[in-house]
């Protein structure tokens, strides 16, 4: 299967399998795409939707119900990070109900996360971050909490939860770093361990 003609293309980012649909993010077509695969052998694309303002970049994507979580790029010319949430209850016709800016600093990159009940968390890369929004809402997600480490969070590569714990992948260091989240306003980095 194909998702697009493109010369251009330079990779699909990230891809969740639901059931009978994969969901899959493009990055340089600023694109999600839902593809049918029920026949194992001849899956087919049955839906596209695309924005070069909203989906910018899209990279990560996690589903959880009738919704996919998307982290994109903030805006084309100036970088940043930002979440995105589409409604894709009809994967014939997925619908973007709202988006976040999570980080406006050029070099942010929120790629990784995870999604739990109603809150985001979201590793930054570049920002030596991690932010928790409050999706809760569709069309109004919020940023409510945010821990910041320029030591021991520098370059999130991945997260994952567990419990009441955020478990945080580090790239400069190898090291696994835990944030307890048990407060989602007042997220705590409580330690680690370094390979």
């Amino acid at each position: 299967l194909t998702l697009s003609t493109s010369a251009t293309v330079a990779s699909d980012q990230s891809i969740e399998v639901v059931g009978s649909y994969a969901y899959i993010t493009n990055s340089s077509l600023d694109s999600l795409f839902v593809v049918d695969n029920k026949k194992k052998k001849n899956p087919t694309i049955v839906s596209t939707m695309t924005s070069s303002t909203v989906l910018n970049f899209a990279r990560g994507i996690v589903v959880a119900g009738n919704y996919a979580y998307i982290s994109s790029a903030y805006t084309p010319s100036q970088g940043g990070s930002s979440l995105v949430i589409a409604d894709i209850s009809n994967p014939y016709s997925p619908e973007i109900k709202g988006s976040l800016v999570v980080s406006s600093t050029a070099t942010s990159s929120a790629v990784s996360f995870s999604v739990s009940g109603k809150y985001a968390y979201l590793g930054d890369t570049s920002n030596d971050s991690v932010y928790i929004v409050d999706i809760s809402s569709s069309t109004n997600p919020r940023l409510v909490g945010t821990v910041t480490d320029s030591v021991n969070l520098d370059s999130v590569s991945g997260v994952t939860l567990a419990g009441k714990y955020l478990y945080a992948a580090v790239r400069t260091d190898d090291s696994l770093r835990i944030i307890d989240i048990s407060s989602s306003t007042h997220p705590v980095l409580v330690g680690g361990v370094k390979d």
